[in-house]
């Protein structure tokens, strides 16, 4: 029975009390023979376990996770930060890499209780386990838009870091990705005006304050000008000439292609020059 006795095992319950703190298990033994009528007691067994604190958990993460970057994603929103410590309360910092760097180029992070600390790096609020996974799960992540050509991607590393201020070493999670694909955006045309007037013996730069942008890195504009007659292609009431323009059908002229830039400035150049004498002159008022 002494034999038995000494190889019983207590497993104490783990994370009952704050890290540090002790509880007490008293043991009570009890002796009975079957002879004598009353057992033999003996409480002088205690057991005092100190509480140990382990490290919080992430879980959840995912690479490779894809959104155009004209669009949002939520990447951390299955992810789960648990912690046994108990009375945790838990700081997460997130950094987003560019090449294994932190960097703010590919994009940012925004949501309730972010701050940004640093250069690709943001802090939440500090608060319980259950806290903290709500705040992560909600923070959006930006893409920085036209950073490449239309249909390439960018990748963007996020890197969380827990912290309990018990477990003196933070638990990190690198595995969470983001590929951004560059959508193709169309070029925008500002600047036209209508009521230009001019004399049938002069010309005209009708264009001179259009401007052609087009926010897709390396786009190359090509600009096709239609001169109309009662909504018709024509070229009865005028021409059109300039560096780099070429008639290619009735009344239709392209400007060699370029960066928005290059054919801003050749479009702001073109000449118009009406057909003289196509209508009968205005009259004109008498001398005083």
């Amino acid at each position: 029975m002494t034999t038995a006795l000494d190889a019983v095992t207590f497993t104490p319950t783990v994370h009952e009390v704050a890290p540090g703190s002790t509880v007490t298990t008293g043991m009570t033994l009890s002796v009975t023979d079957g002879i004598v009528g009353s057992p033999t007691t003996n409480n002088a067994t205690t057991v005092i376990a100190t509480a140990v604190s382990s490290a919080p958990t992430i879980s959840g993460t995912k690479s490779g996770q894809t959104v155009n970057d004209n669009s949002t994603d939520q990447p951390f929103s299955a992810v789960t930060i648990t912690d046994p410590n108990v009375g945790a309360t838990d700081t997460v910092t997130i950094t987003l890499t560019a090449g294994g760097v932190a960097s703010d180029a590919n994009g940012i992070l925004s949501g309730t209780g972010v701050t940004r600390t640093g250069v690709g790096t943001y802090t939440l609020t500090t608060g319980t386990p259950s806290a903290v996974t709500s705040a992560l799960d909600a923070v959006t992540f930006t893409p920085t838009a036209h950073e490449v050509a239309p249909g390439s991607t960018v990748t963007t590393g996020m890197m969380l870091s827990v912290t309990d201020g018990i477990v003196g070493s933070p638990t990190t999670n690198n595995a969470t990705t983001v590929i951004a694909t560059a959508v193709n955006d169309p070029p925008v045309i500002s600047g036209t005006k209508s009521g230009q007037t001019v004399n049938d013996n002069a010309t005209d730069q009708p264009f001179s304050a259009v401007t052609i942008t087009d926010p897709d890195v390396g786009a190359t504009e090509t600009v096709t000008i239609t001169l109309t007659a009662g909504g018709s292609a024509s070229d009865a009431n005028g021409t059109l000439s300039g560096t780099g323009l070429t008639r290619t059908g009735v009344g239709t002229y392209t400007l060699t292609a370029g960066t928005p830039s290059a054919v801003t400035t050749a479009l702001d150049a073109v000449t118009f020059t009406p057909t003289a004498h196509e209508v009968t002159p205005a009259a004109r008022s008498p001398p005083a």
